[in-house]
């Protein structure tokens, strides 16, 4: 290191000195030939013939002078730009190489930039606020990562090693803007979230401690993207209020451009207090629900405090911050699972659904991506050798007049920088626009995926390291044919073979490379489509098609709890009678939806209880079964009959009633709802229905209870989702029901969504990776067809007089397109050698991604291959029929 370091000096120090050194070397050369000059005259030679003796004898004093020159210093800021101006002079003489080389790179680059960026800003970039890296989030180590209000404020008043705290939970609210309904992406936070984050306002100001307190005035603060789309950056924006769920908020601040909150991929609009809650849901608070974990809580360091000294503390605070939350009258059982620690855990990059979602899909992704860039520098790469080949010449009689291999190779090296180099500026421009189509894949609906994609020291680094590493792997072939270049043979035309000869044809490695790389690319595509489509074909259980999902604010509608419930039954039934409409129901949960109820059941066996068994749980009305298409197989379904205050009753699906009665018929049995503060209640099961796919597409259908809407044991009302099966187009639906809602009560809000897009939306990750992959494939294909197609050319065109020789010495046309043709064939054999080993190893890393099919699937594999050889023999087609067309006399003569 040392030695490296002292030589890195010294050739700084020459570099400084460069004048006075040239000049004294320049003065000893001299000396050299002088004293030459004298031994020869010595010799009997005439002053003339000593002088040509000397010089011939000391060797190229130019050739001389520039080596001493590199090993002094380094190169001069004009001998490089001398460098780049002959490269680019050379590079725009051979302007369609160039161009292709410059599209090649520039895709291949852009893409790997903006697919990095997504990557960057989902997994490592840091939140947009004052020192990320003090920022800690806080959870139980019971493994849940939320608390209840309760826990929050006992945090908050016990916690010792936080400069701040605070809490938050994201959710949509209905919002009304000059009559205009829509849903807002908000936030509930607590009083402190702004200024633990340190976060100003950029116009008035933001929420405060005093903001959050029970009786406070309803303020709202908006991010500085909501000012300037729902508000056109009006600068009386404080005199302004905004409507979330029929109650009026006023505007009191706007936050800065840039911040999104502390979740990657959600952009909030507005932020309103947690003490705001009892506005909106002022009969049911969440605030005052013992058991209702939903709130998120970060905490700020103080200053000298470590990470670690905090968890020992916060440790040590657990069981009296715990004990003090507990609500009253807690059993035993509940009690033990309530104190759990609090533990704490880095929150420099927030948190985010997304980086859960799409973390392995976005990284896979990039791996995919590398390979493609390396398929298109394989190309480069060969396009670089038919430049180098047609420079045979120049590079020789460059090498004669005395130019060292050093110099070449570093000409060679300016000119792949260059083209690597505008490659990837040009790259950066087209990054700018595939990042924000690649975010559109990630877009749900109701809430637009929003990342920060600016530019950071890790997308710097990552086009540094692309710009490098295209221009080493792309130029390497052309400095190691140029190692055997020898001045004597490059003088001769050469004739080559298609395929080259020998270990110093690239072309024996760089087709193969690309067609191989190809394999497994286009393999893992047809995977994830082939996965896509089984899971969008699979049975769920229900019938997606014709489904239309209406959710509404009736649960916040002016009025008592049962006036609410009795508007739900009446807007229910008038749906029924719309044209079109089959079957209405609804349900607390729909299918796919991502939302559970999970419950303990403990079935009623010969008058005794069995076990626990942990199910999963809806509340639905009559007809839900029909609406969606669930079979049922035995029993009854729900009526008018079973509503609040009659026996309460359940329907199984098949799953339960075999786990929860294996090998006999539920119907009629009882099993109990475990709630102690129902009394653990006996429930009677009226029938079982087909099981039905629940949360997730990829799980088996979960053992599952369905319950009356009507008979909920909850203390909240459940208004649930519309369910309607239709006849007809669902435009002309939503339509109806809308001016259905608006005859019922003109302030009710509706967002319809089908139950098909709702499935659909469920597997984003699935159909990103599928999307790109097939891209990713299609795009590997194009650069490998088009790299055989000019490799074949061009090995063609060099074979021209040999071609000509062979049919003039009797050899059929047939026979030469067999030649040529068997010469591509073998490209491909050597391709696939490795290409489907590869293939193979993927499929095993890729495999937890997949879904009903064969990781090894052998028609899919064989689908590929064929594939790769249908697109390698169509591009050596018109290569092949061209050699089979060549001329003798024409040959020869152009020989």
């Amino acid at each position: 290191m040392m030695r490296a370091l002292c030589l890195l000096w010294a050739r700084i120090r020459g570099q400084a000195a460069q004048r006075r050194e040239d000049e004294a070397f320049e003065d000893e050369i001299q000396e050299h030939i002088a004293l030459l000059e004298e031994r020869y005259k010595m010799r009997g030679m005439s002053e003339e013939e000593a002088v040509r003796a000397a010089r011939r004898q000391f060797g190229n004093v130019t050739v001389l002078k520039e080596r001493q020159r590199i090993q002094r210093g380094i190169l001069s800021p004009a001998e490089w730009w001398r460098d780049v101006r002959f490269g680019m002079r050379m590079l725009v003489k051979t302007p369609s190489v160039t161009l292709i080389a410059l599209l090649t790179l520039s895709l291949g680059i852009g893409l790997n930039v903006a697919l990095f960026s997504v990557l960057d800003a989902v997994m490592f970039k840091t939140l947009p606020i004052a020192q990320p890296d003090r920022l800690v989030r806080l959870e139980r180590g019971s493994g849940e990562p939320t608390f209840t209000y309760a826990l929050w404020q006992e945090i908050k008043a016990r916690q010792e090693v936080f400069s701040g705290v605070f809490a938050y939970q994201a959710r949509l609210f209905n919002s009304s803007l000059s009559g205009e309904k829509h849903f807002v992406a908000g936030l509930y936070v607590s009083g402190d979230y702004f200024s633990t984050l340190e976060i100003p306002a950029i116009v008035g100001r933001t929420l405060i401690d005093r903001d959050d307190r029970r009786g406070a005035a309803p303020v709202a603060v908006i991010s500085y993207a909501c000012w300037r789309r729902q508000f056109a950056g009006d600068p009386e924006i404080l005199h302004r209020q905004i409507t979330l769920e029929k109650h009026s908020f006023q505007i009191v601040g706007v936050t800065p451009r840039g911040f999104y909150g502390t979740e990657p991929g959600y952009q909030f609009d507005v932020a309103i207090p947690l003490e705001a809650e009892r506005i909106i849901q002022p009969d049911h608070p969440t605030l005052d629900r013992p058991f209702a974990w939903w709130l998120y809580a970060f905490g700020r360091l103080k200053s000298g405090v470590s990470l670690e000294s905090a968890r020992a503390r916060m440790m040590a605070l657990s069981p009296y911050i715990d004990s003090a939350a507990l609500p009253p009258g807690t059993d035993a059982e509940t009690r033990k699972w309530y104190m759990a620690p609090i533990v704490l855990s880095p929150a420099a990059t927030g948190i985010s659904t997304l980086r859960d979602s799409y973390g392995k899909a976005l990284v896979l992704l990039n791996i995919m991506l590398g390979i493609v860039l390396l398929i298109a520098c394989a190309n480069i790469a060969n396009l670089q050798l038919v430049r180098f080949s047609a420079r045979r010449r120049e590079f020789a009689v460059r090498a004669a007049l005395g130019a060292s291999r050093h110099r070449l190779f570093r000409q060679l090296a300016v000119e792949n920088l260059i083209l690597a180099t505008t490659g990837a500026g040009l790259g950066l421009m087209l990054a700018r626009y595939a990042g924000r189509l690649l975010l559109q894949l990630t877009s749900s609906k109701r809430q637009p995926t929003v990342l920060d994609l600016s530019i950071d020291y890790r997308l710097v680094l990552v086009v540094i390291g692309l710009t490098v590493a295209t221009a080493v792997f792309f130029g390497i072939a052309p400095a190691l044919k140029l190692a055997y270049v020898a001045p004597q043979n490059a003088m001769k035309q050469e004739s080559q073979t298609v395929a080259g000869s020998g270990r110093r044809d690239w072309t024996r490695f760089l087709i193969p490379l690309q067609l191989g790389l190809s394999v497994i690319l286009l393999f893992g595509a047809m995977l994830f489509v082939r996965s896509l489509t089984e899971l969008l074909h699979q049975n769920l259980g229900f019938d997606k098609e014709s489904v239309l999902l209406i959710n509404t604010d009736l649960d916040i509608h002016p009025g008592s709890d049962q006036e609410r419930l009795q508007l739900a039954s009446t807007f229910q039934e008038r749906i029924t009678n719309l044209p079109g409409a089959l079957s209405v129901s609804r349900s607390d949960v729909t299918p796919i939806s991502g939302d559970t109820w999970q419950w303990d059941v403990q079935p009623q066996i010969d008058s005794a209880g069995a076990g626990k068994l942990h199910v999963y749980g809806n509340l639905v009305a009559p007809d839900f079964f029909r609406t969606l298409g669930t079979p049922l197989l035995s029993g009854r379904d729900f009526d008018e009959q079973d509503r609040a205050g009659s026996p309460l009753v359940a329907i199984l699906n098949r799953a339960a009633a075999k786990s929860m009665f294996p090998g006999a018929d539920p119907v009629g049995r009882f099993y109990r709802k475990m709630d102690r503060d129902k009394g653990n209640p006996l429930i009677q099961i009226v029938g079982v229905v087909g099981d039905a796919k629940y949360r997730s597409l990829r799980s088996a259908a979960p053992p599952t209870v369905y319950i009356p809407i009507t008979q909920n044991l909850s203390p909240l009302p459940v208004i649930g989702t519309f369910e309607i099966r239709f006849a007809g187009g669902a435009a002309s639906m939503e339509k109806q029901v809308e001016q259905l809602a608006q005859s019922i009560d003109p302030q009710t809000s509706l967002e319809f969504t089908l139950l098909s897009e709702q499935v659909s939306d469920s597997l984003g990750q699935v159909k990103m990776i599928a999307t790109l992959a097939s891209g990713f494939s299609l795009l590997a294909l194009v650069l490998a067809s088009i790299g055989m197609y000019g490799v074949m050319a061009y090995s063609v065109s060099r074979r021209t007089a040999e071609i000509g020789l062979r049919i003039a010495l009797g050899a059929r046309r047939s026979s030469v397109l067999q030649m040529v043709m068997g010469e591509s064939l073998k490209l491909v054999g050597i391709g696939l050698l490795f290409g489907i080993p590869g293939a193979a190893i993927g499929a095993r890393f890729i495999r937890a991604m997949l879904f009903g099919i064969y990781p090894l699937d052998p028609l899919l594999l064989t689908l590929s291959i064929l594939v790769i050889c249908v697109i390698a023999a169509l591009a050596a087609c018109h290569p092949a029929a061209r050699a089979s067309r060549i001329d003798p006399a024409t040959a020869l003569r152009y020989e």
